[in-house]
């Protein structure tokens, strides 16, 4: 039995990207930022950011796309995917990236002002029933652009 499951907190590091192609569904790639601690040799408590790549899918990637900005701070769920392809010199390329099933927006602790509403609960549990269908059908990228972007920007 195997798990996989993706619940992180943190901000946009750059504006998404929505993705139109005929004949297929809308992909909007994104980033975030999370920040995460260790202590050092000395015993120093040091911060670090790690830069994580996701993407949405079909009508919610299309309504998310107007609120995912850069320094807009969410929580997300998903799961990991990884993919493959060869770049145009037929080297053997490949990322992991976060396939969102659902976004939370935060309140922003700057301007202590409510997180737009998207119109859908804010509730994990909500969000992630059915988003399965969403994902059927939807072909596979060849050369992801947001991992040949490399980690944040």
């Amino acid at each position: 039995m195997s798990l996989n499951v993706v619940v992180l907190t943190g901000r946009m590091v750059r504006d998404s990207e929505l993705v139109k192609k005929p004949d297929t569904c809308s992909r909007l790639d994104c980033c975030i930022a999370v920040n995460s601690y260790r202590k050092d040799n000395d015993g120093t408590l040091s911060e670090r950011a790690d830069f994580v790549n996701f993407a949405l899918f079909g009508e919610y990637a299309e309504k998310m796309f107007q609120y995912l900005r850069k320094g807009t701070s969410i929580s997300l769920r998903g799961h990991l995917e990884q993919h493959r392809w060869k770049d145009k010199e037929g080297k053997a390329r490949s990322c992991l990236q976060v396939k969102a099933d659902s976004i939370e927006l935060m309140k922003s602790p700057e301007t202590s002002a409510p997180a737009p509403d998207t119109g859908e609960e804010q509730d994990f549990e909500d969000f992630s029933e059915g988003t399965d269908e969403n994902y059927d059908g939807i072909p596979d990228m060849q050369i992801p652009s947001i991992c040949e972007a490399g980690g944040g920007e």
